[in-house]
This record gives structure tokens, C-alpha cells and sequence, in this order.
């Protein structure tokens, strides 16, 4: 098999090997050391972990590492700080994936040829000298959103009830495309974590992805979103999940 052009080769490899793709209707579990198939390339979560480490930090009350398919890997988020509140947005500017695609190549499980000759590593090369050579270097392109109380607890309210829904399903079936979706935040001094890849919209977690989206384009003000469209879907959603809100219960 060939392969001339860096995005070919990283889309069929994330295609095939990037975390787990079912369909799902619900947060699962996070891949853990204990599973007899964990994450195969568990570095790759580390880097992210490297790169959006500010959103991870003590003030962060609830947050979601996005892993789309064809570009660059962002976190959405709500910050508390001092009781002032600010939803963010964070995203690399790197494709952090394709430090995932360089180990494997260097591990020799994925190979590159051109008329019948090897051209992995000239393709490493080409690949390593792309990339920073510590992924903790690269800066995130960040910007934040004042928000009032009410709303970042709604918002809160809202990550607590689909990560309350983790769990595992009995049957599932494989995708091969598609974007992943971390959620994570602590829950009565309890760290809570589950992941979904590309949810149906009218799922309680695909509307929940609509949120991220809504958050992010709040914070870059792209598509004319405003703080009364993402205040407006927020009621909505705690409506239909018929959230009560209890801040002190969401620290």
C-alpha cells in the first residue's frame, strides 16, 4: 500500500485505530489499564492531557476534549474562579493524532512504500520535523466568556446528569468515522469521566454535543452565536432533563 500524502494516511489510521468508534446513545467508560483490549495508543491521551493541561487545573468546575476526525483536537469548558464564572474554548494548533500516527510508524505497524520502495522513513522524517518536538511546547489559542452564576450552574447541572448515564452497553456496533467526546468533571469531591463518539442528535448526550458546540461558538463568536442563544438552550436542556438545581450539590 502507498501513501504519498500525510492526511490520507492519518485519516485511515484514525479511522481504524483512534478510540474506541460505537455508536452510542450514552457516555461509556473511559479505556482503563484493567481492560484486556485498553486504548491501544494510550500516549496519545497523555499528549492531550500535556497540551490542555490549563483545562484541567483546580478552577475548572466541568469540561470536554474533543477529538473531531479531520482537525485539530479543542476543549470546551466552564471555569470558576474567585465566584466569577467564564466558559472557554482551547484548541490546538497542532493535529495532536498525528503525534499518535509518528509513534506507530516508528514502531513499525504502519509502513509507507512508492513503486514498490519504502518510503517510511523518509515519511517519519518528514512527519517528526512537522511537529514540536515536546507536545507540552505547543500553545493553545484560548479564549473565555464571562457568564452569570445561573447559567454556569445550569451548565454544570447539565454535564452532571449525562455523566450520571456512564455506563457500559451489552452490545455495540463498530463505526469507523466519526468524532469522540470526553466528558469529565467532579461530582461531591468524586472525579467522574465517560466518553462518546458521534451521538444521534436526539440523544440526551447528542444534545449534550450540541452544547459543546454552542459554547465554543459563544467564546469565537463564530455563526452569530450569543450568550442569549446558549442561555435559551440551556433552559431548554434542563427542562427536558428536568434538572433541579442545587449548586452545592455540583462542587
Amino acid at each position: 500500500m502507498t501513501f504519498t500524502d500525510r492526511r490520507i494516511l492519518t485519516t485511515l489510521v484514525a479511522a481504524i485505530f483512534a478510540s474506541p468508534t460505537f455508536a452510542q446513545t450514552h457516555l461509556v467508560p473511559e479505556p482503563s489499564i484493567y481492560a484486556p483490549l485498553m486504548d491501544f495508543q494510550p500516549n496519545y491521551m497523555k499528549i492531550e492531557l500535556r497540551v490542555f493541561a490549563p483545562a484541567f487545573d483546580g478552577s475548572v468546575r466541568a469540561r470536554a476534549i474533543v477529538e473531531p476526525s479531520f482537525s485539530s483536537e479543542f476543549a470546551v469548558g466552564i471555569r470558576q474562579d474567585a465566584g466569577a464564572y467564564s466558559v472557554f474554548y482551547y484548541v490546538a494548533p497542532e493535529h495532536l493524532w498525528d503525534y499518535a500516527v509518528l509513534e506507530l510508524m516508528k514502531k513499525g505497524e504502519i509502513t509507507s512504500s512508492q513503486g514498490g520502495k519504502s518510503t517510511t522513513a523518509e515519511d517519519i522524517t518528514k512527519l517528526q520535523a512537522s511537529l514540536p518536538a515536546d507536545p507540552a511546547s505547543i500553545k493553545l489559542v484560548r479564549c473565555e466568556t464571562p457568564i452569570d452564576p445561573e447559567l454556569a450552574n445550569s451548565i454544570i447541572g447539565i454535564w452532571k446528569y449525562v455523566l450520571l448515564q456512564t455506563r457500559y452497553d451489552e452490545t455495540t456496533t463498530l463505526g469507523v468515522d466519526g468524532d469522540t467526546y470526553h466528558l469529565s468533571m467532579e461530582i461531591n469531591h468524586d472525579s467522574f469521566a465517560g466518553q462518546v463518539w458521534s451521538p444521534p442528535e436526539n440523544a440526551d448526550v447528542g444534545r449534550a454535543v450540541d452544547l459543546i458546540y454552542t459554547i465554543k461558538n459563544v467564546c469565537t463568536k463564530e455563526h452569530n452565536v450569543s450568550l442569549e442563544t446558549l442561555r435559551s438552550q440551556v433552559a431548554d436542556l434542563t427542562k427536558r432533563f428536568q434538572i433541579v438545581l442545587h449548586p452545592e450539590t455540583t462542587k
